[in-house]
């Protein structure tokens, strides 16, 4: 298969769109800014593709020979978050940033695509820039399109400061979780803050139902069964001396196995009908089904296994340790593709780990050529087979 690298002028363009992805964030489904870049350098390397999912792109590398077609895909999309970062190349956008970095999984993607293009013997290659990763709809919308009905197998990455730069977590078997979000709204009945008798307090009883769900985990699941049940915003009331009528919950629940999804679920249910029982309150909940856990294909971690070894040694894989609870719609392509997700190494020698959503979150450059690199030799070597 030859040495996978770009020349000196090639690595400067790579950079440079990452550095203008970056300063211009976009959030889910509104990607047209970078779709337009990436557009403009597969043009320029004469590389077709085809718009999906209105700022979706699906680039096709051709052999001209039969054979397996592999996909790589990369995501685009940004977040709500101000960045606290100060780069050079920072966000423009006041409350948008690349805090997941989604903008080094576009530019490593079309990196990976301009090093399969000069080494693809048989079968194609499809590069697949998806929106709105960060909303788990993008991946659904890509699959809805049916621009990747004819993929054998597909492969993604996410980067990981958990890891050094230069190192790639690469197995089988569940690298993330399931997620499901629910909201929670508790009624009640306003009143005088002076005569909470003459009302039902609906912030009262909400407070008792975030305490009560946190027995779940330690409770209701088996201890070595990895959940995580988390409500992260509560919206109650109107004024100070007014009792709230009403109140209401948001948050996620993280699980990897479909058992356990359901007894979550169902002590949910119980805990809100016995606080119901207890204040006098009548609540709604209302599950918003998120995405499955990622799988990782056993014969197609094998594959990848022997590629990136061959390629890159076996020393550059690394075992993912403590289950990652995050969760990553990659997961709705396995349901109907084979293929592996890897953790890519993005943190600095001496530097230490920054968590992801975070405003201080930040990738170096030097990230981009190694993920670059795992998705070519494992694309190429699938592709080859």
């Amino acid at each position: 298969m030859g040495s996978l690298d770009l020349s000196p002028s090639e690595w400067r363009q790579i950079v440079s769109i990452r550095e203008t992805i970056h300063s211009h964030p976009e959030l889910a489904f509104q990607e047209f800014n970078t779709s337009a870049c990436i557009q403009s350098a597969l043009a320029a390397a004469e590389i077709p593709f085809t718009i999906v999912a209105g700022t979706g792109i699906v680039a096709t590398i051709d052999s001209g020979r039969p054979g397996p077609v592999v996909g790589i895909r990369g995501d685009m999309d940004a977040l709500p978050i101000h960045e606290d970062v100060a780069l050079p190349f920072r966000s423009q956008r006041d409350g948008v940033m690349h805090a997941c970095g989604h903008d080094v999984h576009t530019a490593w993607t079309l990196a990976a695509g301009l090093m399969v293009k000069k080494r693809l013997a048989r079968g194609k290659i499809k590069l697949i820039f998806q929106p709105a990763e960060e909303i788990v709809q993008g991946a659904r919308a890509l699959l809805e399109s049916g621009e990747l009905a004819d993929l054998d197998s597909i492969f993604g990455g996410h980067v990981d400061r958990n890891f050094p730069i230069g190192t790639v977590v690469c197995q089988s078997g569940v690298l993330s979780a399931a997620s499901d979000r629910f909201q929670v709204v508790i009624s009640g009945q306003s009143a005088h803050a002076a005569r909470p008798h003459q009302g039902v307090d609906t912030i009262v009883a909400a407070s008792q139902w975030v305490t009560a769900i946190q027995s779940i985990v330690s409770r209701s699941i088996h201890p070595s069964d990895p959940v995580v049940i988390t409500v992260g915003s509560i919206h109650g009331g109107v004024a100070a001396n007014i009792l709230a009528g009403s109140t209401e919950l948001l948050g996620t629940m993280r699980t990897v196995d479909s058992l356990t999804r359901r007894r979550c679920m169902e002590r949910i249910a119980a805990i809100t009908a016995g606080i119901d029982e207890m204040f006098g309150t009548s609540s709604r909940i209302e599950w918003i089904p998120g995405v499955p856990a990622i799988n990782n294909t056993e014969s197609i971690i094998e594959h990848a296994t022997a590629a990136i070894s061959a390629e890159l040694g076996p020393e550059v894989i690394r075992p993912l340790g403590p289950l990652n609870l995050a969760s990553e719609d990659f997961a709705v392509y396995l349901t109907q593709i084979p293929g592996a997700f890897f953790r890519v190494g993005a943190c600095e020698p001496s530097a230490v780990p920054i968590p992801a959503h975070s405003p201080q979150f930040y990738v170096a450059h030097e990230a981009i050529p190694f993920g670059a690199k795992v998705l070519a030799c494992v694309a190429l070597h699938q592709a080859h087979l």
